[in-house]
C-alpha cells in the first residue's frame, strides 16, 4: 500500500526550501541457487523491483580448484555442467553457462546492477578457504581479470564474455563468507586488493559484503574482514540466527549500525537481509517474516543513519511466494522501499512528468523613407509522455497569429521598401525525473531546467508604395536548425544492444522560409521539410501578404490581419508503421517502442534449449543438482 497521497499533503506544508524528503531505497536479490532451469535471471531483471541481482556463487578458492589453479563455480539447474580445462585437468569452474551471459547483458541494459558472490554454504565440495595473504591477491586478480573489464593481451578464462571481441563486465563482487577462519587476513587483503584495481582503472564496480547477524566473538564470522576491509554495501543476514534475526525480539539491526559508525565501512549502506519465502530458509532454518511485519521493520529503520535498503534470499523464492490478493513478497518489499511505502514518509511533490515548449515572437520593422512597427504574438502547446524507452515520445501543435499595424503612410510622394522582422523564441521546460547510471552529478528528482532559445528569424516586406525600379526580385532563404541532446537511460526489454548512458546529439533541419527581398505583393510559400529518426515531416501553407490599394488620409491609421500557421513537427509516437494523406503528413517507419531505432519485423519462432541439468534444485542445506555431461557430475548448490 502507498502512502504517497497523504504524506504528499504534508510535505506541501512545508517549505520545500527546508523539507528533507524520503527517498527511495534499494532492493538486491540473490539468483542462482534456487528454482527450476526455467527460471531465467533476466525475467526477474525485466521488472521494477530489483535494483541489484547477485549471482550465486563463486564457491571455491583456486586453491580447491582441482589443481588447474582455476576457482569454481555452481549456478545450480540454470548452467551446463561444461567446465574449463588447464593444465589437462577439470577445472570447477563453469564454462557453458549460456543462458546466464545473456541475460547478464539484458540486465544491464535495463539499468539492473549485477553482481558475483564468493562464498555460500562452507563444505568439504565447496571450500573458498585460502591459505595465505598471497592465495587471496592470485584469488582477486584472477576475479578481476575473468570477471572485470577486459585488458588486452589478457589470455585467461571469461566466463561471460558474449564472443572473443563482445566482453562482459560485472558490476560488483560480493563475500558471503559463512565460516569463521582463524586467520582472516587473506580475504581482507583480497578485498582491499580488489578495491585497489578498481580505483586504478577508475571502474564503477562495488564491493559488497553479506555477513550473518551475530556479532558475539564467537560467531561474528566476518568481524576482522569488516573491520579491515572497505565495502559499498552491507547486506545483513537476519535469518537462520534465532539470536538476532528479524523474527525473533534480539533482531539487532540497531548494533549494526553501532558497529560500522566508525572505522573503515563508516560510508557504508546496510540493508536488511529477509528470507523469500518459508521455504528460502529450509525445513531447520527460521527467520522468516510475512510481508506486513517485513515492511513495519523497513518502516522503522528507513530513516536510520546508514540505512540502504533491503535483501532477499532469493529471486526466486520471494517471486512464488504471493500473499491472498496475488501480490509477490519481492513487490511487498519494493514498494516498502519506495518514498510513500510507510506512513511516515515525506515525499516530494510529485512533479508534472509532461514537458511544456512555448513559443515568443518579437518583431521590428525598418524602412527606407518611413518607420512603423509590428508586433506579433505566438502562442504554443506541446506534450511530451516519458515512455519505457531511450527516447521520449511527443505531440506538439504550435500556431503563431500576426497581427500587424501600420503607421500613418506618408502623403507625399516618397518612394520606400519597408520590412518587419521576427524572431521566434522557443522555451522548453524539463522535470528531471532519473539519470543514466553514468551520471554521477545527477540533479535531484524533481529539479525544472528551463532552456529558451531562438528558433528562426524570419525578414519579411510589408507593404511598398510601389514596385521597385529594379527588373528582378531577390529572394532570401532561411534555413532553420535544430540540435537535440538525449542521454539514453534505458530501453525495452525487446533491445539487446541499448547503450545505457551514451550520449546522442541529433541535428535536423527544421524547416526553410523563403521571402522576397522587395516584391511589394507576393505570395510566400514556407515549406518544411524534417527528417527525424522515426519518419519525415513535410508541409506547405502559404502566406499571404495584404497590399494596401490606396493610403488613408494623414494621421489615420489602418490594421490589417494576417493570419499564418506555423506547425513544429515533434518525434512520431506511434510504435511503427506509416501514415499518409493530404495537407500536412507524418511518416515514418517501423520502431522499437519509445526507441526511434527501425526494428527488425519478427516472424521467426525461438527453440529454446533447457540448459543441463534439467532437475530443480531445492535450497536448505547439503542441496545438490545432477548435472548431465558424459555422465552424471554433482554439484552442490549452495544457500546462506
Amino acid at each position: 500500500m502507498q502512502f504517497r497521497n497523504s504524506v504528499l499533503v504534508a510535505a506541501l506544508s512545508v517549505s520545500s526550501a527546508f523539507a528533507t524528503f524520503t527517498k527511495d531505497y534499494k532492493l538486491n536479490a540473490y539468483w542462482g541457487q534456487s528454482g527450476p532451469s526455467t527460471d531465467f535471471l533476466g525475467d526477474h531483471c525485466e521488472s521494477d523491483n530489483v535494483d541489484f541481482v547477485t549471482l550465486a556463487f563463486v564457491n571455491n578458492s583456486p586453491e580447491h580448484g582441482n589443481g588447474t589453479g582455476y576457482p569454481g563455480t555452481n549456478f545450480a539447474a540454470h548452467c551446463s555442467a561444461e567446465v574449463y580445462v588447464n593444465n589437462n585437468r577439470d577445472s570447477k569452474l563453469l564454462s557453458s553457462c549460456s543462458y546466464i551471459k545473456d541475460d547478464i547483458r539484458k540486465c544491464q541494459n535495463l539499468g539492473k546492477k549485477v553482481l558475483l558472490s564468493v562464498g555460500g554454504e562452507y563444505t568439504a565440495t565447496s571450500d573458498y578457504s585460502l591459505s595465505s595473504v598471497q592465495a587471496g591477491l592470485d584469488f582477486a586478480e584472477f576475479l578481476y581479470g575473468a570477471f572485470g573489464p577486459y585488458k588486452t593481451g589478457y589470455t585467461g578464462p571469461r566466463p561471460f564474455d558474449q564472443s572473443a571481441t563482445e566482453h562482459t563486465t560485472i558490476d560488483g563482487f560480493d563475500f558471503d563468507i559463512e565460516t569463521k577462519f582463524d586467520d582472516q587476513e587473506p580475504y581482507v587483503h583480497m578485498v582491499n586488493h580488489l578495491r585497489e584495481l578498481i580505483n586504478n582503472d577508475h571502474e564503477d564496480i562495488i564491493l559488497t559484503a553479506a555477513p550473518q547477524c551475530p556479532q558475539q566473538t564467537q560467531n561474528f564470522q566476518m568481524e576482522t574482514i569488516l573491520q579491515e576491509a572497505q565495502f559499498d554495501k552491507i547486506w545483513v543476514q537476519f535469518y537462520n540466527n534465532p539470536s538476532c534475526e528479524a523474527s525473533s525480539a534480539g533482531f539487532n539491526y540497531l548494533a549494526w549500525e553501532s558497529f560500522i559508525s566508525s572505522g573503515i565501512n563508516s560510508a557504508a549502506e546496510l540493508y536488511i537481509g529477509f528470507p523469500g519465502s518459508p521455504a528460502a530458509v529450509g525445513a531447520d532454518g527460521s527467520g522468516y517474516v510475512d510481508p506486513d511485519t517485513a515492511t513495519n521493520l523497513i518502516c522503522t529503520y528507513k530513516n536510520s543513519a546508514h540505512f540502504g535498503g533491503a535483501m532477499l534470499w532469493d529471486a526466486y523464492y520471494a517471486s512464488v511466494n504471493t500473499d491472498s490478493e496475488g501480490q509477490k513478497y519481492i513487490e511487498t518489499i519494493a514498494e516498502a522501499l519506495k518514498c510513500g511505502g510507510c506512513p511516515l514518509d515525506v515525499c516530494e511533490p510529485i512533479p508534472n512528468t509532461s514537458s511544456s515548449t512555448t513559443s515568443s515572437a518579437t518583431s521590428s520593422t525598418t524602412s527606407f523613407a518611413t518607420t512603423s512597427s509590428a508586433s506579433t504574438t505566438s502562442t504554443s502547446s506541446s506534450a511530451v509522455t516519458t515512455s519505457s524507452g531511450a527516447y521520449p515520445t511527443a505531440t506538439s501543435t504550435s500556431s503563431v497569429s500576426s497581427y500587424i499595424t501600420s503607421s500613418p503612410y506618408p502623403t507625399g510622394n516618397s518612394s520606400y521598401v519597408q520590412y518587419t522582422t521576427s524572431t521566434v523564441m522557443t522555451t522548453s521546460v524539463y522535470t528531471v525525473t532519473s539519470c543514466a547510471p553514468t551520471v554521477t552529478n545527477c540533479p535531484s528528482k524533481g529539479a525544472v531546467v528551463t532552456e529558451t532559445i531562438p528558433l528562426y528569424t524570419t525578414v519579411c516586406p510589408v507593404t511598398a508604395t510601389q514596385k521597385p525600379t529594379t527588373t528582378s526580385v531577390s529572394l532570401t532563404t532561411s534555413t532553420i536548425y535544430s540540435t537535440r541532446v538525449s542521454t539514453i537511460t534505458k530501453c525495452p526489454a525487446s533491445v539487446t544492444n541499448c547503450p545505457v548512458g551514451s550520449v546522442t546529439t541529433e541535428t535536423i533541419a527544421v524547416s526553410t522560409t523563403v521571402c522576397p527581398v522587395t516584391e511589394a505583393q507576393t505570395t510566400t510559400s514556407v515549406a518544411a521539410a524534417a527528417t527525424y529518426p522515426g519518419g519525415v515531416y513535410e508541409e506547405s501553407q502559404p502566406v499571404k501578404v495584404a497590399t494596401v490599394p490606396t493610403y488613408p488620409a494623414a494621421g489615420s491609421s489602418s490594421s490589417v490581419y494576417v493570419p499564418t500557421t506555423l506547425s513544429v513537427a515533434p518525434y512520431p509516437t506511434a510504435k511503427g508503421g506509416s501514415g499518409s494523406g493530404s495537407g500536412s503528413t507524418l511518416s515514418y517507419a517501423a520502431t522499437g517502442t519509445g526507441t526511434g531505432y527501425p526494428v527488425t519485423p519478427t516472424g521467426s519462432s525461438v527453440v529454446v534449449a533447457s540448459p543441463y541439468p534439467t532437475a530443480p534444485v531445492t535450497a536448505g542445506s547439503a542441496k545438490t543438482a545432477s548435472l548431465g555431461l558424459f555422465g552424471l557430475v554433482a554439484i552442490a548448490a549452495f544457500v546462506f
